[in-house]
């Protein structure tokens, strides 16, 4: 009833056609003894329905088949080269690159290199959850090329040399793979270590009581780092993972997530810089070990000391949301400029809130022509403490992806406005834009950029 009346519209639970009674869910056995008993109205159960089905006449669900067009796409465009290929561009685009000592990276493919971790023959934990079927009728997943199989193919083609050894299992005890990779190691010229998580330490109904990264894998890499440095580490997860104790023995991080059946082909691609489209930003902040006690895990208030997400935290964490390198060249920010017009400061107008374009150039200052991702920002600098909203250390409202070749500059700009663009919940709920000062920043996850900009008004 409270969640009814709260505006949870939907619950997601078990529903099978003509399944009757033996269908489950708290709306489904519970709702209909709450109405009879009075603890919430019919009338709200209605509006709830209304809700849910007003999304699916917008999806056109109820219209005829005939006039919608995602009932209308022919088979031979699932799968077809085009789809693929942006595929492979999107997952390419997901790596971030977090450390990149001596420059480790770019690989040379033509060298010897040793591939190590639990998820070197990995053709499934890729693939995250939540997807249909992926090889036709092979629950395998046969067709997807693994990590090991993606590094055989590049280093091939270059004269290279690739060793192999799993070395580990994700979590665990059994260290007998360990000598293997130790000779494997003293022998290469660089260690690519593919490690991380899977969906058995995190998944939808698993939580993990910490986020370390299992002690197997660190006790490996601290092994492995003694006899070679050269080590680049590879981190498949979900959820952010704590570096404190493999940080300082590595050379090269890269996060992937679970990147899809792209990446076994991608990565080994994109380690050794033949992807001039790839990597990206963090989407998360990369907490130390100790985040998780340093709060309290079941209190979900985002403001609470030392704050929680990007938008809140104050901690030094070890990676900020935004971070990310790329190793094929180096980018600069400057000649931030501001263009504002009505109810911003200097304009000398206080009506409705006009436009303002945020602009910074960027410049391709290595030798390589590459991507780089630039992200807007702002922050609240006069927002009374009464008001919640005082304690936004900073929020996103833009980002620009652009490719550049080597030597060559571009203006990136940002639209602001005055009355979308600022607004926070005020101590009532609703969203407001407080009259003001604002910094704006513009980043690259190295540089940063400021002005400031002030609203005049409500």
């Amino acid at each position: 009833a409270v969640a009814i009346q709260a505006g949870c519209d939907v619950e997601s639970a078990i529903w099978k056609a003509n399944g009757g009674k033996n269908n489950s869910g708290i709306y489904i056995k519970y709702l209909p003894t709450a109405v009879r008993l009075g603890f919430v109205r019919e009338s709200d159960v209605d509006r709830a329905l209304a809700h849910a089905l007003a999304i699916r006449f917008r999806l056109g669900l109820f219209d005829p088949i005939a006039d919608q067009p995602f009932w209308n796409i022919p088979p031979e465009v699932v799968h077809s080269p085009p789809h693929v290929q942006l595929s492979k561009e999107a997952t390419a685009q997901g790596f971030v690159l977090l450390k990149n000592d001596n420059s480790v990276l770019p690989l040379n493919p033509s060298s010897k290199l040793a591939l190590i971790g639990p998820h070197v023959h990995d053709r499934s934990v890729m693939l995250g959850n939540y997807l249909g079927e992926v090889c036709r009728n092979d629950r395998s997943n046969g067709c997807v090329t693994s990590f090991y199989e993606g590094f055989a193919n590049v280093t091939q083609s270059s004269s290279g040399t690739l060793l192999c050894a799993q070395g580990c299992a994700v979590s665990g005890t059994n260290t007998s793979g360990f000598i293997e990779t130790f000779k494997m190691a003293s022998d290469a010229e660089t260690v690519v270590f593919l490690g991380g998580l899977d969906l058995r330490w995190e998944s939808e109904d698993r939580d993990r009581p910490n986020i370390r990264l299992p002690d197997i894998q660190v006790d490996l890499i601290q092994k492995l780092s003694k006899i070679n440095p050269r080590i680049v580490l590879i981190l498949m997860h979900g959820g952010m993972v704590g570096l404190d104790d493999v940080l300082d023995h590595v050379e090269a991080i890269v996060s992937i997530g679970y990147p899809g059946p792209y990446a076994g082909e991608v990565l080994p691609r994109a380690l050794s810089g033949l992807e001039q489209r790839a990597w990206g930003k963090l989407t998360m902040t990369w907490y130390r070990n100790s985040i998780t006690e340093d709060l309290n895990m079941l209190d979900f208030e985002m403001t609470r000391s030392p704050g929680r997400t990007y938008r809140y935290y104050r901690g030094n964490p070890h990676f900020r949301f935004g971070s990310g390198l790329n190793p094929l060249t180096t980018f600069t920010l400057q000649d931030v400029a501001l263009e504002a017009t009505n109810c911003f400061e200097g304009s000398g107008s206080e009506g409705s809130c006009g436009r303002a374009v945020l602009s910074v150039l960027v410049t391709n200052t290595g030798r390589k022509e590459a991507d780089e991702v630039t992200i807007a920002y702002f922050a609240p600098l006069d927002i009374p403490e009464a008001e919640p909203a005082w304690q936004l250390r900073e929020q996103v409202f833009g980002f620009e992806r652009i490719h550049l070749n080597s030597g060559e500059s571009t203006k990136v700009s940002f639209s602001i406005q005055g009355n979308e663009t600022f607004q926070l919940a005020d101590a009532s709920g609703n969203l407001v834009t407080f009259p003001g000062r604002y910094q704006l920043v513009v980043s690259n996850g190295l540089d940063w950029v400021e002005q400031t900009i002030e609203i005049h008004g409500h």
